[in-house]
């Protein structure tokens, strides 16, 4: 009996109680945080892995992409699955009615190109230019003749041009700037003091401009062909640019006295002059 009484005192689970509820509550702990773990580790794969296919997914975008911009560019594309070269459906000329735009429509839209290239009756390079010779000295007279009055600095009749305002107006202008060098402009020196960054020279007077007369365009791309008759109008009177020749008193319809005239082709890429040509 004695015995049975020791046993129960032994085996009295009251006795562990608090132990068995810490150790419960001690598992439970582990294996919730172990299994949160493998959750979190989980998610966070996902997540690298959903983000290393988005970005693949980019990647081989901009590579397709780049590729067709590759071929676009040097004349390529795609035809029935096979990479090919296109056609060249663009022009060389646009003379008749049939065409998208008439040569009146195309000499309205870009006879203005002829509008900075001040040709006046003294201009110094006249021979040259007249023969298809864009000089160095001829670009530069014609980019002073575009610039404005707050371009210039005065004193006492001398004129002083920073040689940044010449090549910025010049290549504005043309589609090549030349080397900088004196020039003349109406009869007047500009010395051209390279030390000093600048055009020096006395103040010109103001002269009749050349008027122009489009009469044909060429246009292919960027590349367009200006056909101009050149001349001089001065008291109703016509002239020849080139000779001072008078053409005509009574009729400044530069067309209708072409075989007197001067005529050039002007060719401009982008808008910016880039050759002359005598006209046959």
């Amino acid at each position: 009996m004695a015995r049975k009484k020791t046993e129960e005192k032994l085996f009295n689970l009251d006795d562990y109680k608090d132990e068995i509820d810490k150790y419960i509550k001690d598992r439970c702990k582990k294996e919730i945080s172990s299994e949160t773990t493998k959750i979190y580790k989980s998610q966070i794969k996902n997540l690298k892995l959903k983000g290393y296919i988005k970005n693949l997914i980019i990647l081989v975008l901009v590579v397709i992409i780049g590729y067709l911009s590759y071929l676009s560019y040097n004349g390529y594309e795609f035809n029935n699955g096979k990479v090919v070269k296109k056609e060249n459906s663009s022009t060389s000329s646009v003379t008749d009615k049939a065409s998208t735009d008439s040569q009146e429509e195309l000499i309205n839209r870009y006879q203005n190109l002829l509008d900075n290239i001040i040709i006046n009756d003294s201009f110094d390079y006249k021979d040259d230019f007249y023969n298809g010779n864009l000089t160095d000295e001829a670009k530069e007279a014609i980019a002073f003749a575009n610039l404005s009055e707050s371009d210039l600095e005065k004193d006492d009749g001398i004129l002083i041009i920073s040689e940044d305002k010449i090549k910025e107006k010049e290549g504005s202008l043309f589609n090549k700037v030349g080397e900088l060098k004196t020039f003349n402009y109406n009869n007047r020196k500009f010395a051209y003091l390279k030390s000093q960054k600048m055009f020096v020279g006395d103040e010109p007077e103001s002269d009749t401009s050349t008027t122009h007369k489009v009469v044909n365009v060429d246009k292919n791309g960027d590349t367009i062909v200006l056909t101009s008759i050149d001349g001089i109008i001065k008291d109703n009177t016509l002239y020849n640019i080139e000779t001072g020749e008078e053409v005509s008193k009574d009729n400044t319809d530069l067309e209708s006295n072409k075989d007197r005239l001067n005529t050039l082709k002007y060719t401009f890429i982008n808008g910016k002059l880039d050759k002359i040509e005598k006209a046959d």
